[in-house]
């Protein structure tokens, strides 16, 4: 049974970092959308997160849409006002990340206009950039973001393993080894941040080892091509099992855009998914409150 303080933590992870994934197509369609349904709810392709200031910070930009074509755009770029159209900017000082992203969504074909402030510059050099919403080439791929939710039996994963010679994945249940799955893409930089956050949590916990699973999972196109980027990305390659299921396991498991993160208990129960989850403290509690099936004898 998954503990109530990580149940609680789960739940308020999801309900929190789901809402900065997808940025302006998180939220339910604005009140324009509503009044007339032919009008469809749109985005301008970027990822909020908290900021360590006053500001929501962009946490990633996706390529080929309104705002990756701009140029304009990059992530820790903050945004400190957002405007409708031709409208005064609203200022998003203390705003929750919730509130932003409604908005920053609306109908598509409509503009938006955002105040950002790039790394480096004072408030009075704010940069306003207007695009117009819309949906983008090969948005029909990703899941819905709806995590599966904590103590769902998780799907079956077959996946190629991106090391030659190393067997694939099949995704079995076992007595006491947890599994953390790592959804990535090459062509989003942002995706691979987990993989360091892995090794320096089995770098901390070596007890842990055969009790906890870390799998990279590609949702790439080309395999050779997210090979070779994990391998770059990585200084150590046996803590984290490197495998390719391509952009079709995005709807499998409801990821909407990467990094996604799940962790599944040795029967392959959902315990807890997010974008990102804090490794040391989820897989503590999760790991701590089963003990392993077979525990070494005199310890």
């Amino acid at each position: 049974m998954l503990e109530p303080r990580l149940r609680h933590f789960a739940t308020t992870c999801v309900a929190l970092l789901f809402c900065g994934a997808l940025g302006a197509a998180a939220d339910p369609p604005g009140r324009d959308v509503a009044k007339d349904p032919k009008k469809k709810a749109a985005t301008i392709g970027i990822g909020l997160a908290a900021g360590q200031g006053l500001y929501p910070r962009i946490n990633h930009v996706t390529p080929d849409t309104p705002a990756g074509r701009s140029g304009k755009i990059r992530p820790n770029d903050l945004v400190i006002a957002v405007g409708q159209g031709d409208q005064t900017p609203v200022s998003t000082e203390r705003m929750p990340i919730a509130e932003a992203v409604k908005l920053i969504r609306g109908p598509e074909g409509t503009v938006v206009t955002l105040k950002i402030l790039h790394e480096g510059q004072l408030l009075r050099d704010a940069t306003a950039v207007s695009l117009t919403r819309g949906a983008f080439e090969g948005q029909g791929r990703f899941g819905d973001g709806k995590f599966l939710a904590p103590g769902t039996p998780s799907p079956g994963l077959k996946a190629r393993s991106l090391i030659r010679g190393e067997p694939d994945l099949d995704l079995k249940p076992s007595k006491d080894e947890f599994v953390v799955l790592i959804f990535w893409g090459e062509w989003l930089a942002a995706s691979t941040d987990p993989f360091e956050w892995a090794q320096r949590t089995m770098d901390a916990h070596p007890e842990w080892l055969n009790r906890v699973k870390f799998i990279a999972v590609s949702t790439d196109d080309d395999p050779e091509l997210a090979g070779k980027r994990f391998s770059q990305l990585t200084r150590r390659s046996d803590d984290i099992m490197q495998v390719w299921a391509g952009p079709s396991v995005l709807k499998t498991f409801h990821v909407d855009l990467p990094p996604a993160v799940y962790l599944l208990d040795p029967q392959l129960r959902v315990v807890a998914a997010d974008h990102r989850l804090d490794f040391p403290i989820v897989l503590k509690t999760a790991v701590d409150s089963q003990a392993p099936a077979n525990p070494a004898v005199g310890k």
